[in-house]
């Protein structure tokens, strides 16, 4: 089943009551709303700086921390520094979660198969995300939505936003939304475009999160 990304999350991340009044619900969903969406603000300081979850200024170090908090590995970094400056923010929403990473040097991270959908938002910096067969750079133009296992390169200065959001979660808000029970894996287009009426919206409205 391939679904809008963005109400979803919309309707997720703000644990949004929802009431569907449309004929008997057969595949695909499409809807749409309406909200007045003002300029993005992209600072340059990490967000979410009030909910430190990790730090770490070697390699070595931060490897262990992303296996324990983001159950990630790192398989490559493309730098031989002795001290980075690797930070991580969370903040836990009511049914879903808020990732601000750095890590300051170049690498790579594994993600397994999880539960959870994945969306990556640019802060600054370069990125870019395997997902499949599918190369997704990380801009301000566009992000990743992934909910398999996937392999994210960060670049020295790249900083992102990562918003973790369960797939039970996704579904219970669907079956609410459309009456009827998710009876097949939800799928979504890997490439989120920024540049779309929702997508302004939902960046407002995590403009206004990181602000908590």
């Amino acid at each position: 089943m391939v679904c809008p990304a963005v109400p979803l999350i919309f309707l997720v991340a703000l644990d949004w009551p929802v009431r569907y009044e449309g004929p008997p619900f057969r595949g695909r969903v499409a809807y749409g709303f309406a909200m007045e969406v003002r300029k993005t603000v992209i600072v340059s300081n990490l967000p979410l700086s009030a909910y430190p979850s990790f730090r770490a200024e070697t390699v070595d170090h931060v490897s262990g921390l992303v296996q324990d908090k983001l159950s990630a590995t790192i398989i490559k970094v493309m730098s031989k520094a002795p001290v980075i400056d690797a930070r991580g923010n969370r903040l836990d929403l009511p049914s879903s979660v808020l990732w601000s990473c750095s890590y300051g040097v170049p690498l790579r991270l594994k993600f397994p198969e999880g539960e959870h959908v994945r969306v990556q938002f640019q802060r600054r910096g370069v990125g870019a995300t395997r997902a499949g067969k599918e190369m997704i750079e990380i801009n301000e133009k566009q992000s990743c939505i992934y909910a398999g296992g996937a392999e994210v390169d960060f670049g020295d200065d790249f900083a992102q936003i990562a918003w973790r959001i369960p797939l039970d979660a996704l579904e219970r808000k669907l079956a609410a939304l459309t009456g009827h029970s998710v009876t097949r894996p939800l799928e979504f287009d890997p490439v989120l475009n920024l540049e779309t009426p929702q997508s302004r919206a939902m960046l407002q409205i995590l403009e206004t999160l990181l602000r908590i």
